[in-house]
């Protein structure tokens, strides 16, 4: 189907359930930090590469040790500098609803509405900017 589009102000923008706690290397490893939900993340094509090859090295240099994604994503924005934005979620339809101040207008983004081919405020501006949701019209 067509392509909607939106340009993030951050490179890589992730919801969370928590602000950052001041948790410990060690609790990384024992206890799950849901300073980041997981299972959404917006970013362009350059930043998920980026990502990839970080939480690759990050695995190869912590390993054997393994944990939750999102303890890995915790763990690669502390102890390796990657740079997520943070925004506040749960794990419901605010998971996919980053919050105007994401973007570099300020439109309102409903990620959940563009995936299901429904409209939000600003749509027509979406279009011509340069991140990509598939549209399921």
């Amino acid at each position: 189907g067509a392509l909607k589009s939106f340009e993030p102000r951050y490179p890589l923008i992730a919801p969370g359930c928590y602000r950052r706690d001041p948790y410990s290397d060690a609790q990384i490893w024992t206890q799950i930090c849901w300073h980041y939900c997981g299972g959404f993340l917006v970013c362009d094509a350059a930043h998920a590469e980026y990502l990839n090859d970080e939480f690759l090295h990050c695995v190869s240099v912590e390993s054997p040790r393994f944990s939750w994604d999102v303890n890995f994503w915790a763990l690669l924005e502390l102890k390796y500098g990657v740079p997520f934005s943070w925004y506040q979620a749960e794990f419901d339809d605010t998971l996919l609803r980053p919050p105007p101040a994401m973007w570099r207008d300020g439109t309102y983004v409903n990620a959940l509405d563009l995936a299901q081919g429904g409209t939000n405020p600003g749509e027509a501006y979406l279009r011509q900017r340069s991140f990509s949701v598939a549209d399921t019209e």
